[in-house]
């Protein structure tokens, strides 16, 4: 099983696909770094002005993920399902069409190969879409101070929104659980490739799957919306702005949903899959 593991996780890491697909994601982040934050580098007092609602610019204020004035966040999380599938969720797809998987179940057990490979796909998923935002809040926070968020001041949450009090008072707290669930996020549209591989001919159609399930939650959110779950569409999930309203329900249980679905669904048809 260990021995399994390393070696998809080394073809996960090692793909042609996981480069190009950090490489998207770090051309975004740094765009927005040095196109928008790195100019005020040496006049952080540019918006202060002694009163109560100016403050000087800080780190976690320019930072993309609470940019809402440039298009580079929105650009970033229209893209998400597509950087996280890409290094490695068509994996599957291929091994199947190639009898890479016949040779696999002829020499180990099936059940050790899935669970390798959903592990890798999902950790690569995770981590394509995570190493780029946390760059960016590295790069911010060498450049500014890292001045705690005051209401009055620009920041972006309002006192009823999900985690305000730990965002006005732990901002590194409030970002670690965000940078903890992009993580999951990631990995779970990621593994949307893994539950459908085997219904499609053509890579294409595994590919935008992600997308498929990313926007159709958003389109659906209005419909779900109730006094438990505000939103479940996965790019206002995402914002740590939560433009859309968020419940702690709705930031949790979507990507567990998916998780769910995607497992059952994996498991189930490769359970029927004949090796002869």
């Amino acid at each position: 099983m260990s021995k399994m593991i390393k070696m998809e996780f080394e073809r996960a890491f090692r793909s042609k696909t996981m480069t190009i697909s950090l490489l998207v994601g770090l051309a975004i982040v740094l765009v927005q770094y040095f196109f928008v934050s790195f100019p005020y580098r040496n006049d952080i007092l540019t918006y202060y002005s002694g009163s109560v609602g100016t403050y000087p610019i800080s780190a976690f204020k320019l930072w993309i993920e609470l940019d809402s004035v440039h298009p580079y966040l929105s650009i970033y999380l229209t893209l998400f399902p597509f950087l996280a599938v890409l290094p490695y969720g068509l994996s599957y797809f291929f091994d199947l069409k190639s009898g890479y998987v016949k040779e696999i179940y002829a020499r180990i057990d099936r059940k050790a190969y899935l669970w390798a490979k959903f592990l890798a796909v999902f950790v690569s998923g995770g981590v394509v879409v995570l190493l780029p935002v946390l760059l960016n809040l590295f790069l911010h926070l060498m450049t500014f101070p890292a001045l705690n968020p005051i209401a009055t001041s620009g920041f972006y949450l309002c006192a009823v929104q999900l985690y305000a009090d730990i965002y006005y008072t732990n901002p590194v707290l409030f970002f670690a659980i965000y940078m903890v669930m992009y993580f999951i996020y990631g990995g779970a549209f990621a593994c949307v490739g893994l539950a459908v591989s085997k219904l499609f001919d053509y890579s294409f159609f595994v590919l935008i799957s992600p997308f498929v399930i990313y926007y159709g939650m958003g389109i659906l959110s209005p419909y779900l919306k109730n006094s438990y779950v505000k939103t479940t569409n996965p790019v206002y999930l995402l914002m740590m702005g939560q433009p859309g309203g968020v419940t702690a329900l709705s930031f949790y249980g979507t990507p567990i949903f998916i998780l769910a679905v995607v497992l059952i669904v994996y498991f189930w048809r490769s359970k029927h899959y004949d090796i002869l």
